[in-house]
């Protein structure tokens, strides 16, 4: 694999409640390299949304990144100042909201908030330069200057989400984070987000973490897959191990969930429930939900084995690195 971008160790983001500590994120780790497409899988609730939200420092009380490292170029976030962590936030890191409406003001013309996202950022040229510049960005994403001009209101789902793609991409970042971009778009306009998502990845040689459920989707745009439960990441490998050999009984159960196109298969759900994150079972969090639990799994946590192609289940403890 390439050289990383983003080096994330041990990583933990905690929710201090009153009922307890919510370990929303515990103790993970990842590396994305240079121009690689990483997908974070996983239920509601298994930390997905939690870790790009650290990435970029937007963690707010009663949250707290309680530990580990977030290395962007070799430069831990973590320990940046405020306005330090401002001038990375859409220069080197951008993110592609999960709802574009309630991202856009709903009462500010496309132009002047794109501008206002320039000039955040030190961009002060002409005038005639910045419309230059806007256009450039709305063909970009395969939209005509004259959206500039709209209100949100005035653009259907798809073009609003391609609006935050030109926001996303307008100072080159280093990496792009979507979540769940194309929730509640039907699946052609989804398909058009996706491969705008794609042709300015490609164009402008960022890395991209996208988060969502849709395994389908994962499928056609990731090259590598991460699956996520309970705060914790149980199984990360190219699309191609994850979809031809899962190794987890989690990613087992999630595949199986897919419509198949080849012929009539009934649909399989996962029976249960992810457990409450104040208070994880001891041993392995999905044991209770397994088809394939042992007695050893509700004594003793997994750990993460593996070089590439990694796993955290005790069927696998045989292939333990050391």
């Amino acid at each position: 694999m390439a050289e990383p971008v983003l080096t994330i160790r041990d990583l933990r983001v905690y929710f201090n409640i009153r009922a307890g500590t919510v370990r929303a994120v515990d103790g993970v780790d990842l590396d994305i390299a240079e121009g690689e497409k990483l997908g974070l899988v996983g239920e509601s609730g298994s930390g997905k949304t939690t870790t790009a939200l650290a990435i970029m420092r937007m963690i707010k009380p009663p949250g707290e990144i309680a530990g580990g490292t977030i290395s962007l170029d070799g430069r831990d976030l973590v320990e940046l100042s405020e306005p330090e962590m401002r001038s990375v936030r859409g220069n080197d890191i951008a993110m592609v909201p999960q709802a574009a409406m309630n991202a856009l003001n709903p009462v500010r013309r496309v132009r002047d908030q794109m501008l206002d996202g320039l000039r955040d950022h030190g961009v002060n040229e002409s005038r005639n330069r910045m419309q230059d510049r806007l256009t450039t960005l709305m063909a970009q994403v395969g939209l005509n200057a004259n959206v500039l001009d709209l209100f949100p209101h005035e653009l259907s789902g798809g073009m609003k989400q391609r609006v935050t793609i030109a926001m996303a991409i307008c100072h080159n970042p280093r990496l792009i984070l979507a979540d769940e971009p194309t929730s509640a778009l039907d699946v052609v306009v989804q398909r058009q987000v996706m491969e705008t998502l794609e042709d300015v990845r490609s164009e402008i040689g960022a890395a991209v973490i996208l988060v969502g459920h849709d395994m389908g989707l994962m499928a056609q745009f990731a090259d590598r897959i991460g699956v996520m439960y309970a705060g914790k990441l149980v199984e990360l490998a190219t699309v191609e191990q994850i979809f031809a050999n899962p190794r987890h009984p989690y990613t087992r159960l999630l595949i199986s969930s897919l419509p198949d196109t080849d012929g009539k298969k009934r649909l399989q759900g996962i029976p249960g429930l992810p457990p409450s994150l104040l208070a994880v079972p001891p041993g392995c969090p999905f044991m209770p939900r397994c088809p394939e639990a042992m007695d050893i799994c509700g004594v003793e946590a997994p750990e993460l084995i593996g070089d590439i192609d990694i796993v955290s289940c005790h069927l696998h403890t045989e292939t333990r690195v050391a």
